[in-house]
């Protein structure tokens, strides 16, 4: 919340935060900086090109075997070839503009042993969703 009220004095009205955070899951402890290359992806990939005010919506929830993490916005989106390559790691690593959110699932998929930790699902145009499922048990575990 902190860095995204920097952002906003930044940035002035480009955007709205909105969260929704389960209380329950707040018990838990995860990985630092989990969040932050996502929401930055939000405002610098998805709601800047856009070039007009957009929503940022951070929820987390508590579920059965997991907590899931999500950051969405309402920006331009991105094509399902790119995210194809960031998901296989295959994104150009002279490409700035995913190497923060491929630095998190290399950690995500190293700290708690998850082959696919993070989901994206987008349309261009519309904005995009980003999923992050961690195991409870190594939340409760490294807490």
């Amino acid at each position: 919340r902190n860095y995204m009220a920097i952002q906003q004095v930044r940035y002035g009205d480009i955007f709205t935060m909105h969260y929704d955070i389960d209380e329950s899951a707040t018990k838990y402890r995860i990985l630092k900086l989990i969040l932050q290359p996502l929401v930055e992806n939000s405002l610098y990939h998805g709601i800047k090109p856009k070039g007009e005010h957009g929503n940022i919506y951070i929820r987390c929830k508590q579920r059965d075997e997991f907590i899931e993490l999500i950051v969405e916005d309402d920006g331009v989106g991105v094509s399902k070839e790119t995210i194809a390559m960031i998901l296989d790691n295959r994104y150009s690593m002279d490409t700035k503009s995913s190497f923060g959110l491929r630095g998190t699932i290399e950690r995500l998929r190293i700290f708690y042993g998850i082959k696919d930790p993070v989901f994206i699902n987008s349309a261009l145009g519309s904005g995009t969703t980003v999923t992050i499922h961690i195991p409870i048990e190594r939340s409760e575990q490294h807490a």
